[in-house]
């Protein structure tokens, strides 16, 4: 008989408790094991939870569970959720896994990326959204890495990112309304929600954030919260339905992770769309990703003005090819695509079980 481990998390899908096939259908399809059941009820062997939860933590701590058959898996950032990685809570469970987070000194076997996939709206991702092999795989995904394809996009600079906040200062929300505010809209397109429109949107995702934190029982920063909440962005053209035929029209693309703590997918929308990244987060070389394939940035207007005013042919062309090659290549296959990481993921915790429940 199989020993059962409880699946839970903080996404809308784990609300009410339906199977894992279809509250985490990327893990399940890649959790193979004679040994072990995943199971939604909290009344198991052990416990995998994507993002802590309190309440079910404490559920398994109640029917009998202990700490080191408690694992954590961190898909929420620092910048979203950072009451999850203070010790008061990493020191509830006995493996913890952040995928995307930088590794010093970068050690491939150990690293486990984020798990990327296609989705065309980033604020509203659907089962429908292409698969990546898909994308990878069409006859004319090369030609977007070509230098005549390049020169003919229209747009210099995009970023596509909503204007949310964070309840710390760890976070980079405020460099991003920075640049959208200082960047001329001559060379520079900004998209996404909650930069423009009624003033109750932008103010009740403020009261969401700070009530989350107050519920995970962090110390919200007001400051950060309710900074430049009446801040105008003229740059601003709104949401967009599919970023990926935006990107694929924008020659740079303004890539500003949600914190210096965690690589997402921001940065490969960028690059299997050949649009050069302008990239703000942690060092590439941390997570075994190729110089090449980004500019990494500070963060000022007047550099990223610089940077791209000087920009010619042959640069692109590196830059282009290098992105190109990447998509080929073996760090990006199996460490950062959907499947690869959940493989890996499980592999890691099944590892881990094999140790810890006899």
């Amino acid at each position: 008989m199989k020993l059962r481990v409880s699946v839970c998390g903080t996404a809308k899908t784990f609300v009410n408790k339906a199977p894992i096939s279809s509250s985490c259908p990327d893990f399940y399809k890649n959790f193979k094991s004679d040994k072990y059941e995943l199971v939604s009820e909290i009344e198991s062997s052990a416990l995998i939870a994507f993002n802590h939860h309190p309440k079910d933590y404490k559920q398994f701590l109640k029917k009998g569970g202990i700490r080191d058959r408690a694992i954590l898996v961190r898909l929420e950032p620092d910048s979203v959720f950072p009451a999850q990685y203070t010790e008061r809570v990493t020191k509830k469970y006995g493996l913890i896994i952040s995928p995307g987070a930088p590794l010093e000194p970068f050690v491939e076997k150990d690293f486990i990326g984020w798990p990327y996939q296609i989705h065309l709206n980033p604020a509203e991702p659907t089962a429908s959204d292409p698969s990546l092999s898909a994308i990878l795989n069409l006859e004319e995904f090369a030609s977007l890495f070509t230098i005549q394809n390049w020169e003919k996009r229209k747009n210099l600079i995009t970023l596509i990112a909503a204007n949310k906040v964070s309840a710390t200062s760890e976070a980079n929300y405020k460099l991003r309304r920075k640049l959208a505010r200082t960047m001329p809209s001559s060379i520079f397109t900004l998209y996404g929600p909650l930069w423009k429109g009624p003033f109750w949107p932008k103010a009740r995702h403020r009261l969401a954030v700070l009530f989350a934190a107050l519920r995970q029982g962090s110390i919200p920063n007001l400051r950060e919260i309710y900074g430049n909440l009446f801040q105008e962005y003229p740059t601003s053209c709104g949401p967009i339905q599919d970023k990926h035929i935006l990107m694929q029209d924008s020659k740079f693309a303004l890539i500003i992770e949600n914190s210096n703590k965690i690589v997402t997918e921001k940065i490969f929308d960028a690059v299997i769309n050949g649009a050069i990244p302008l990239y703000i987060g942690p060092e590439l070389k941390s997570v075994g990703l190729p110089p090449g394939i980004a500019i990494q940035i500070s963060g000022s207007s007047e550099e990223i003005i610089a940077k791209t005013d000087v920009f010619e042919s042959r640069e692109v062309e590196v830059h282009l090819n290098k992105m190109l090659e990447f998509t080929r290549s073996k760090i990006f296959l199996d460490h950062w695509t959907c499947d690869a990481v959940y493989k890996k993921m499980v592999s890691v915790i099944i590892n881990y079980l094999e140790k810890v429940v006899k």
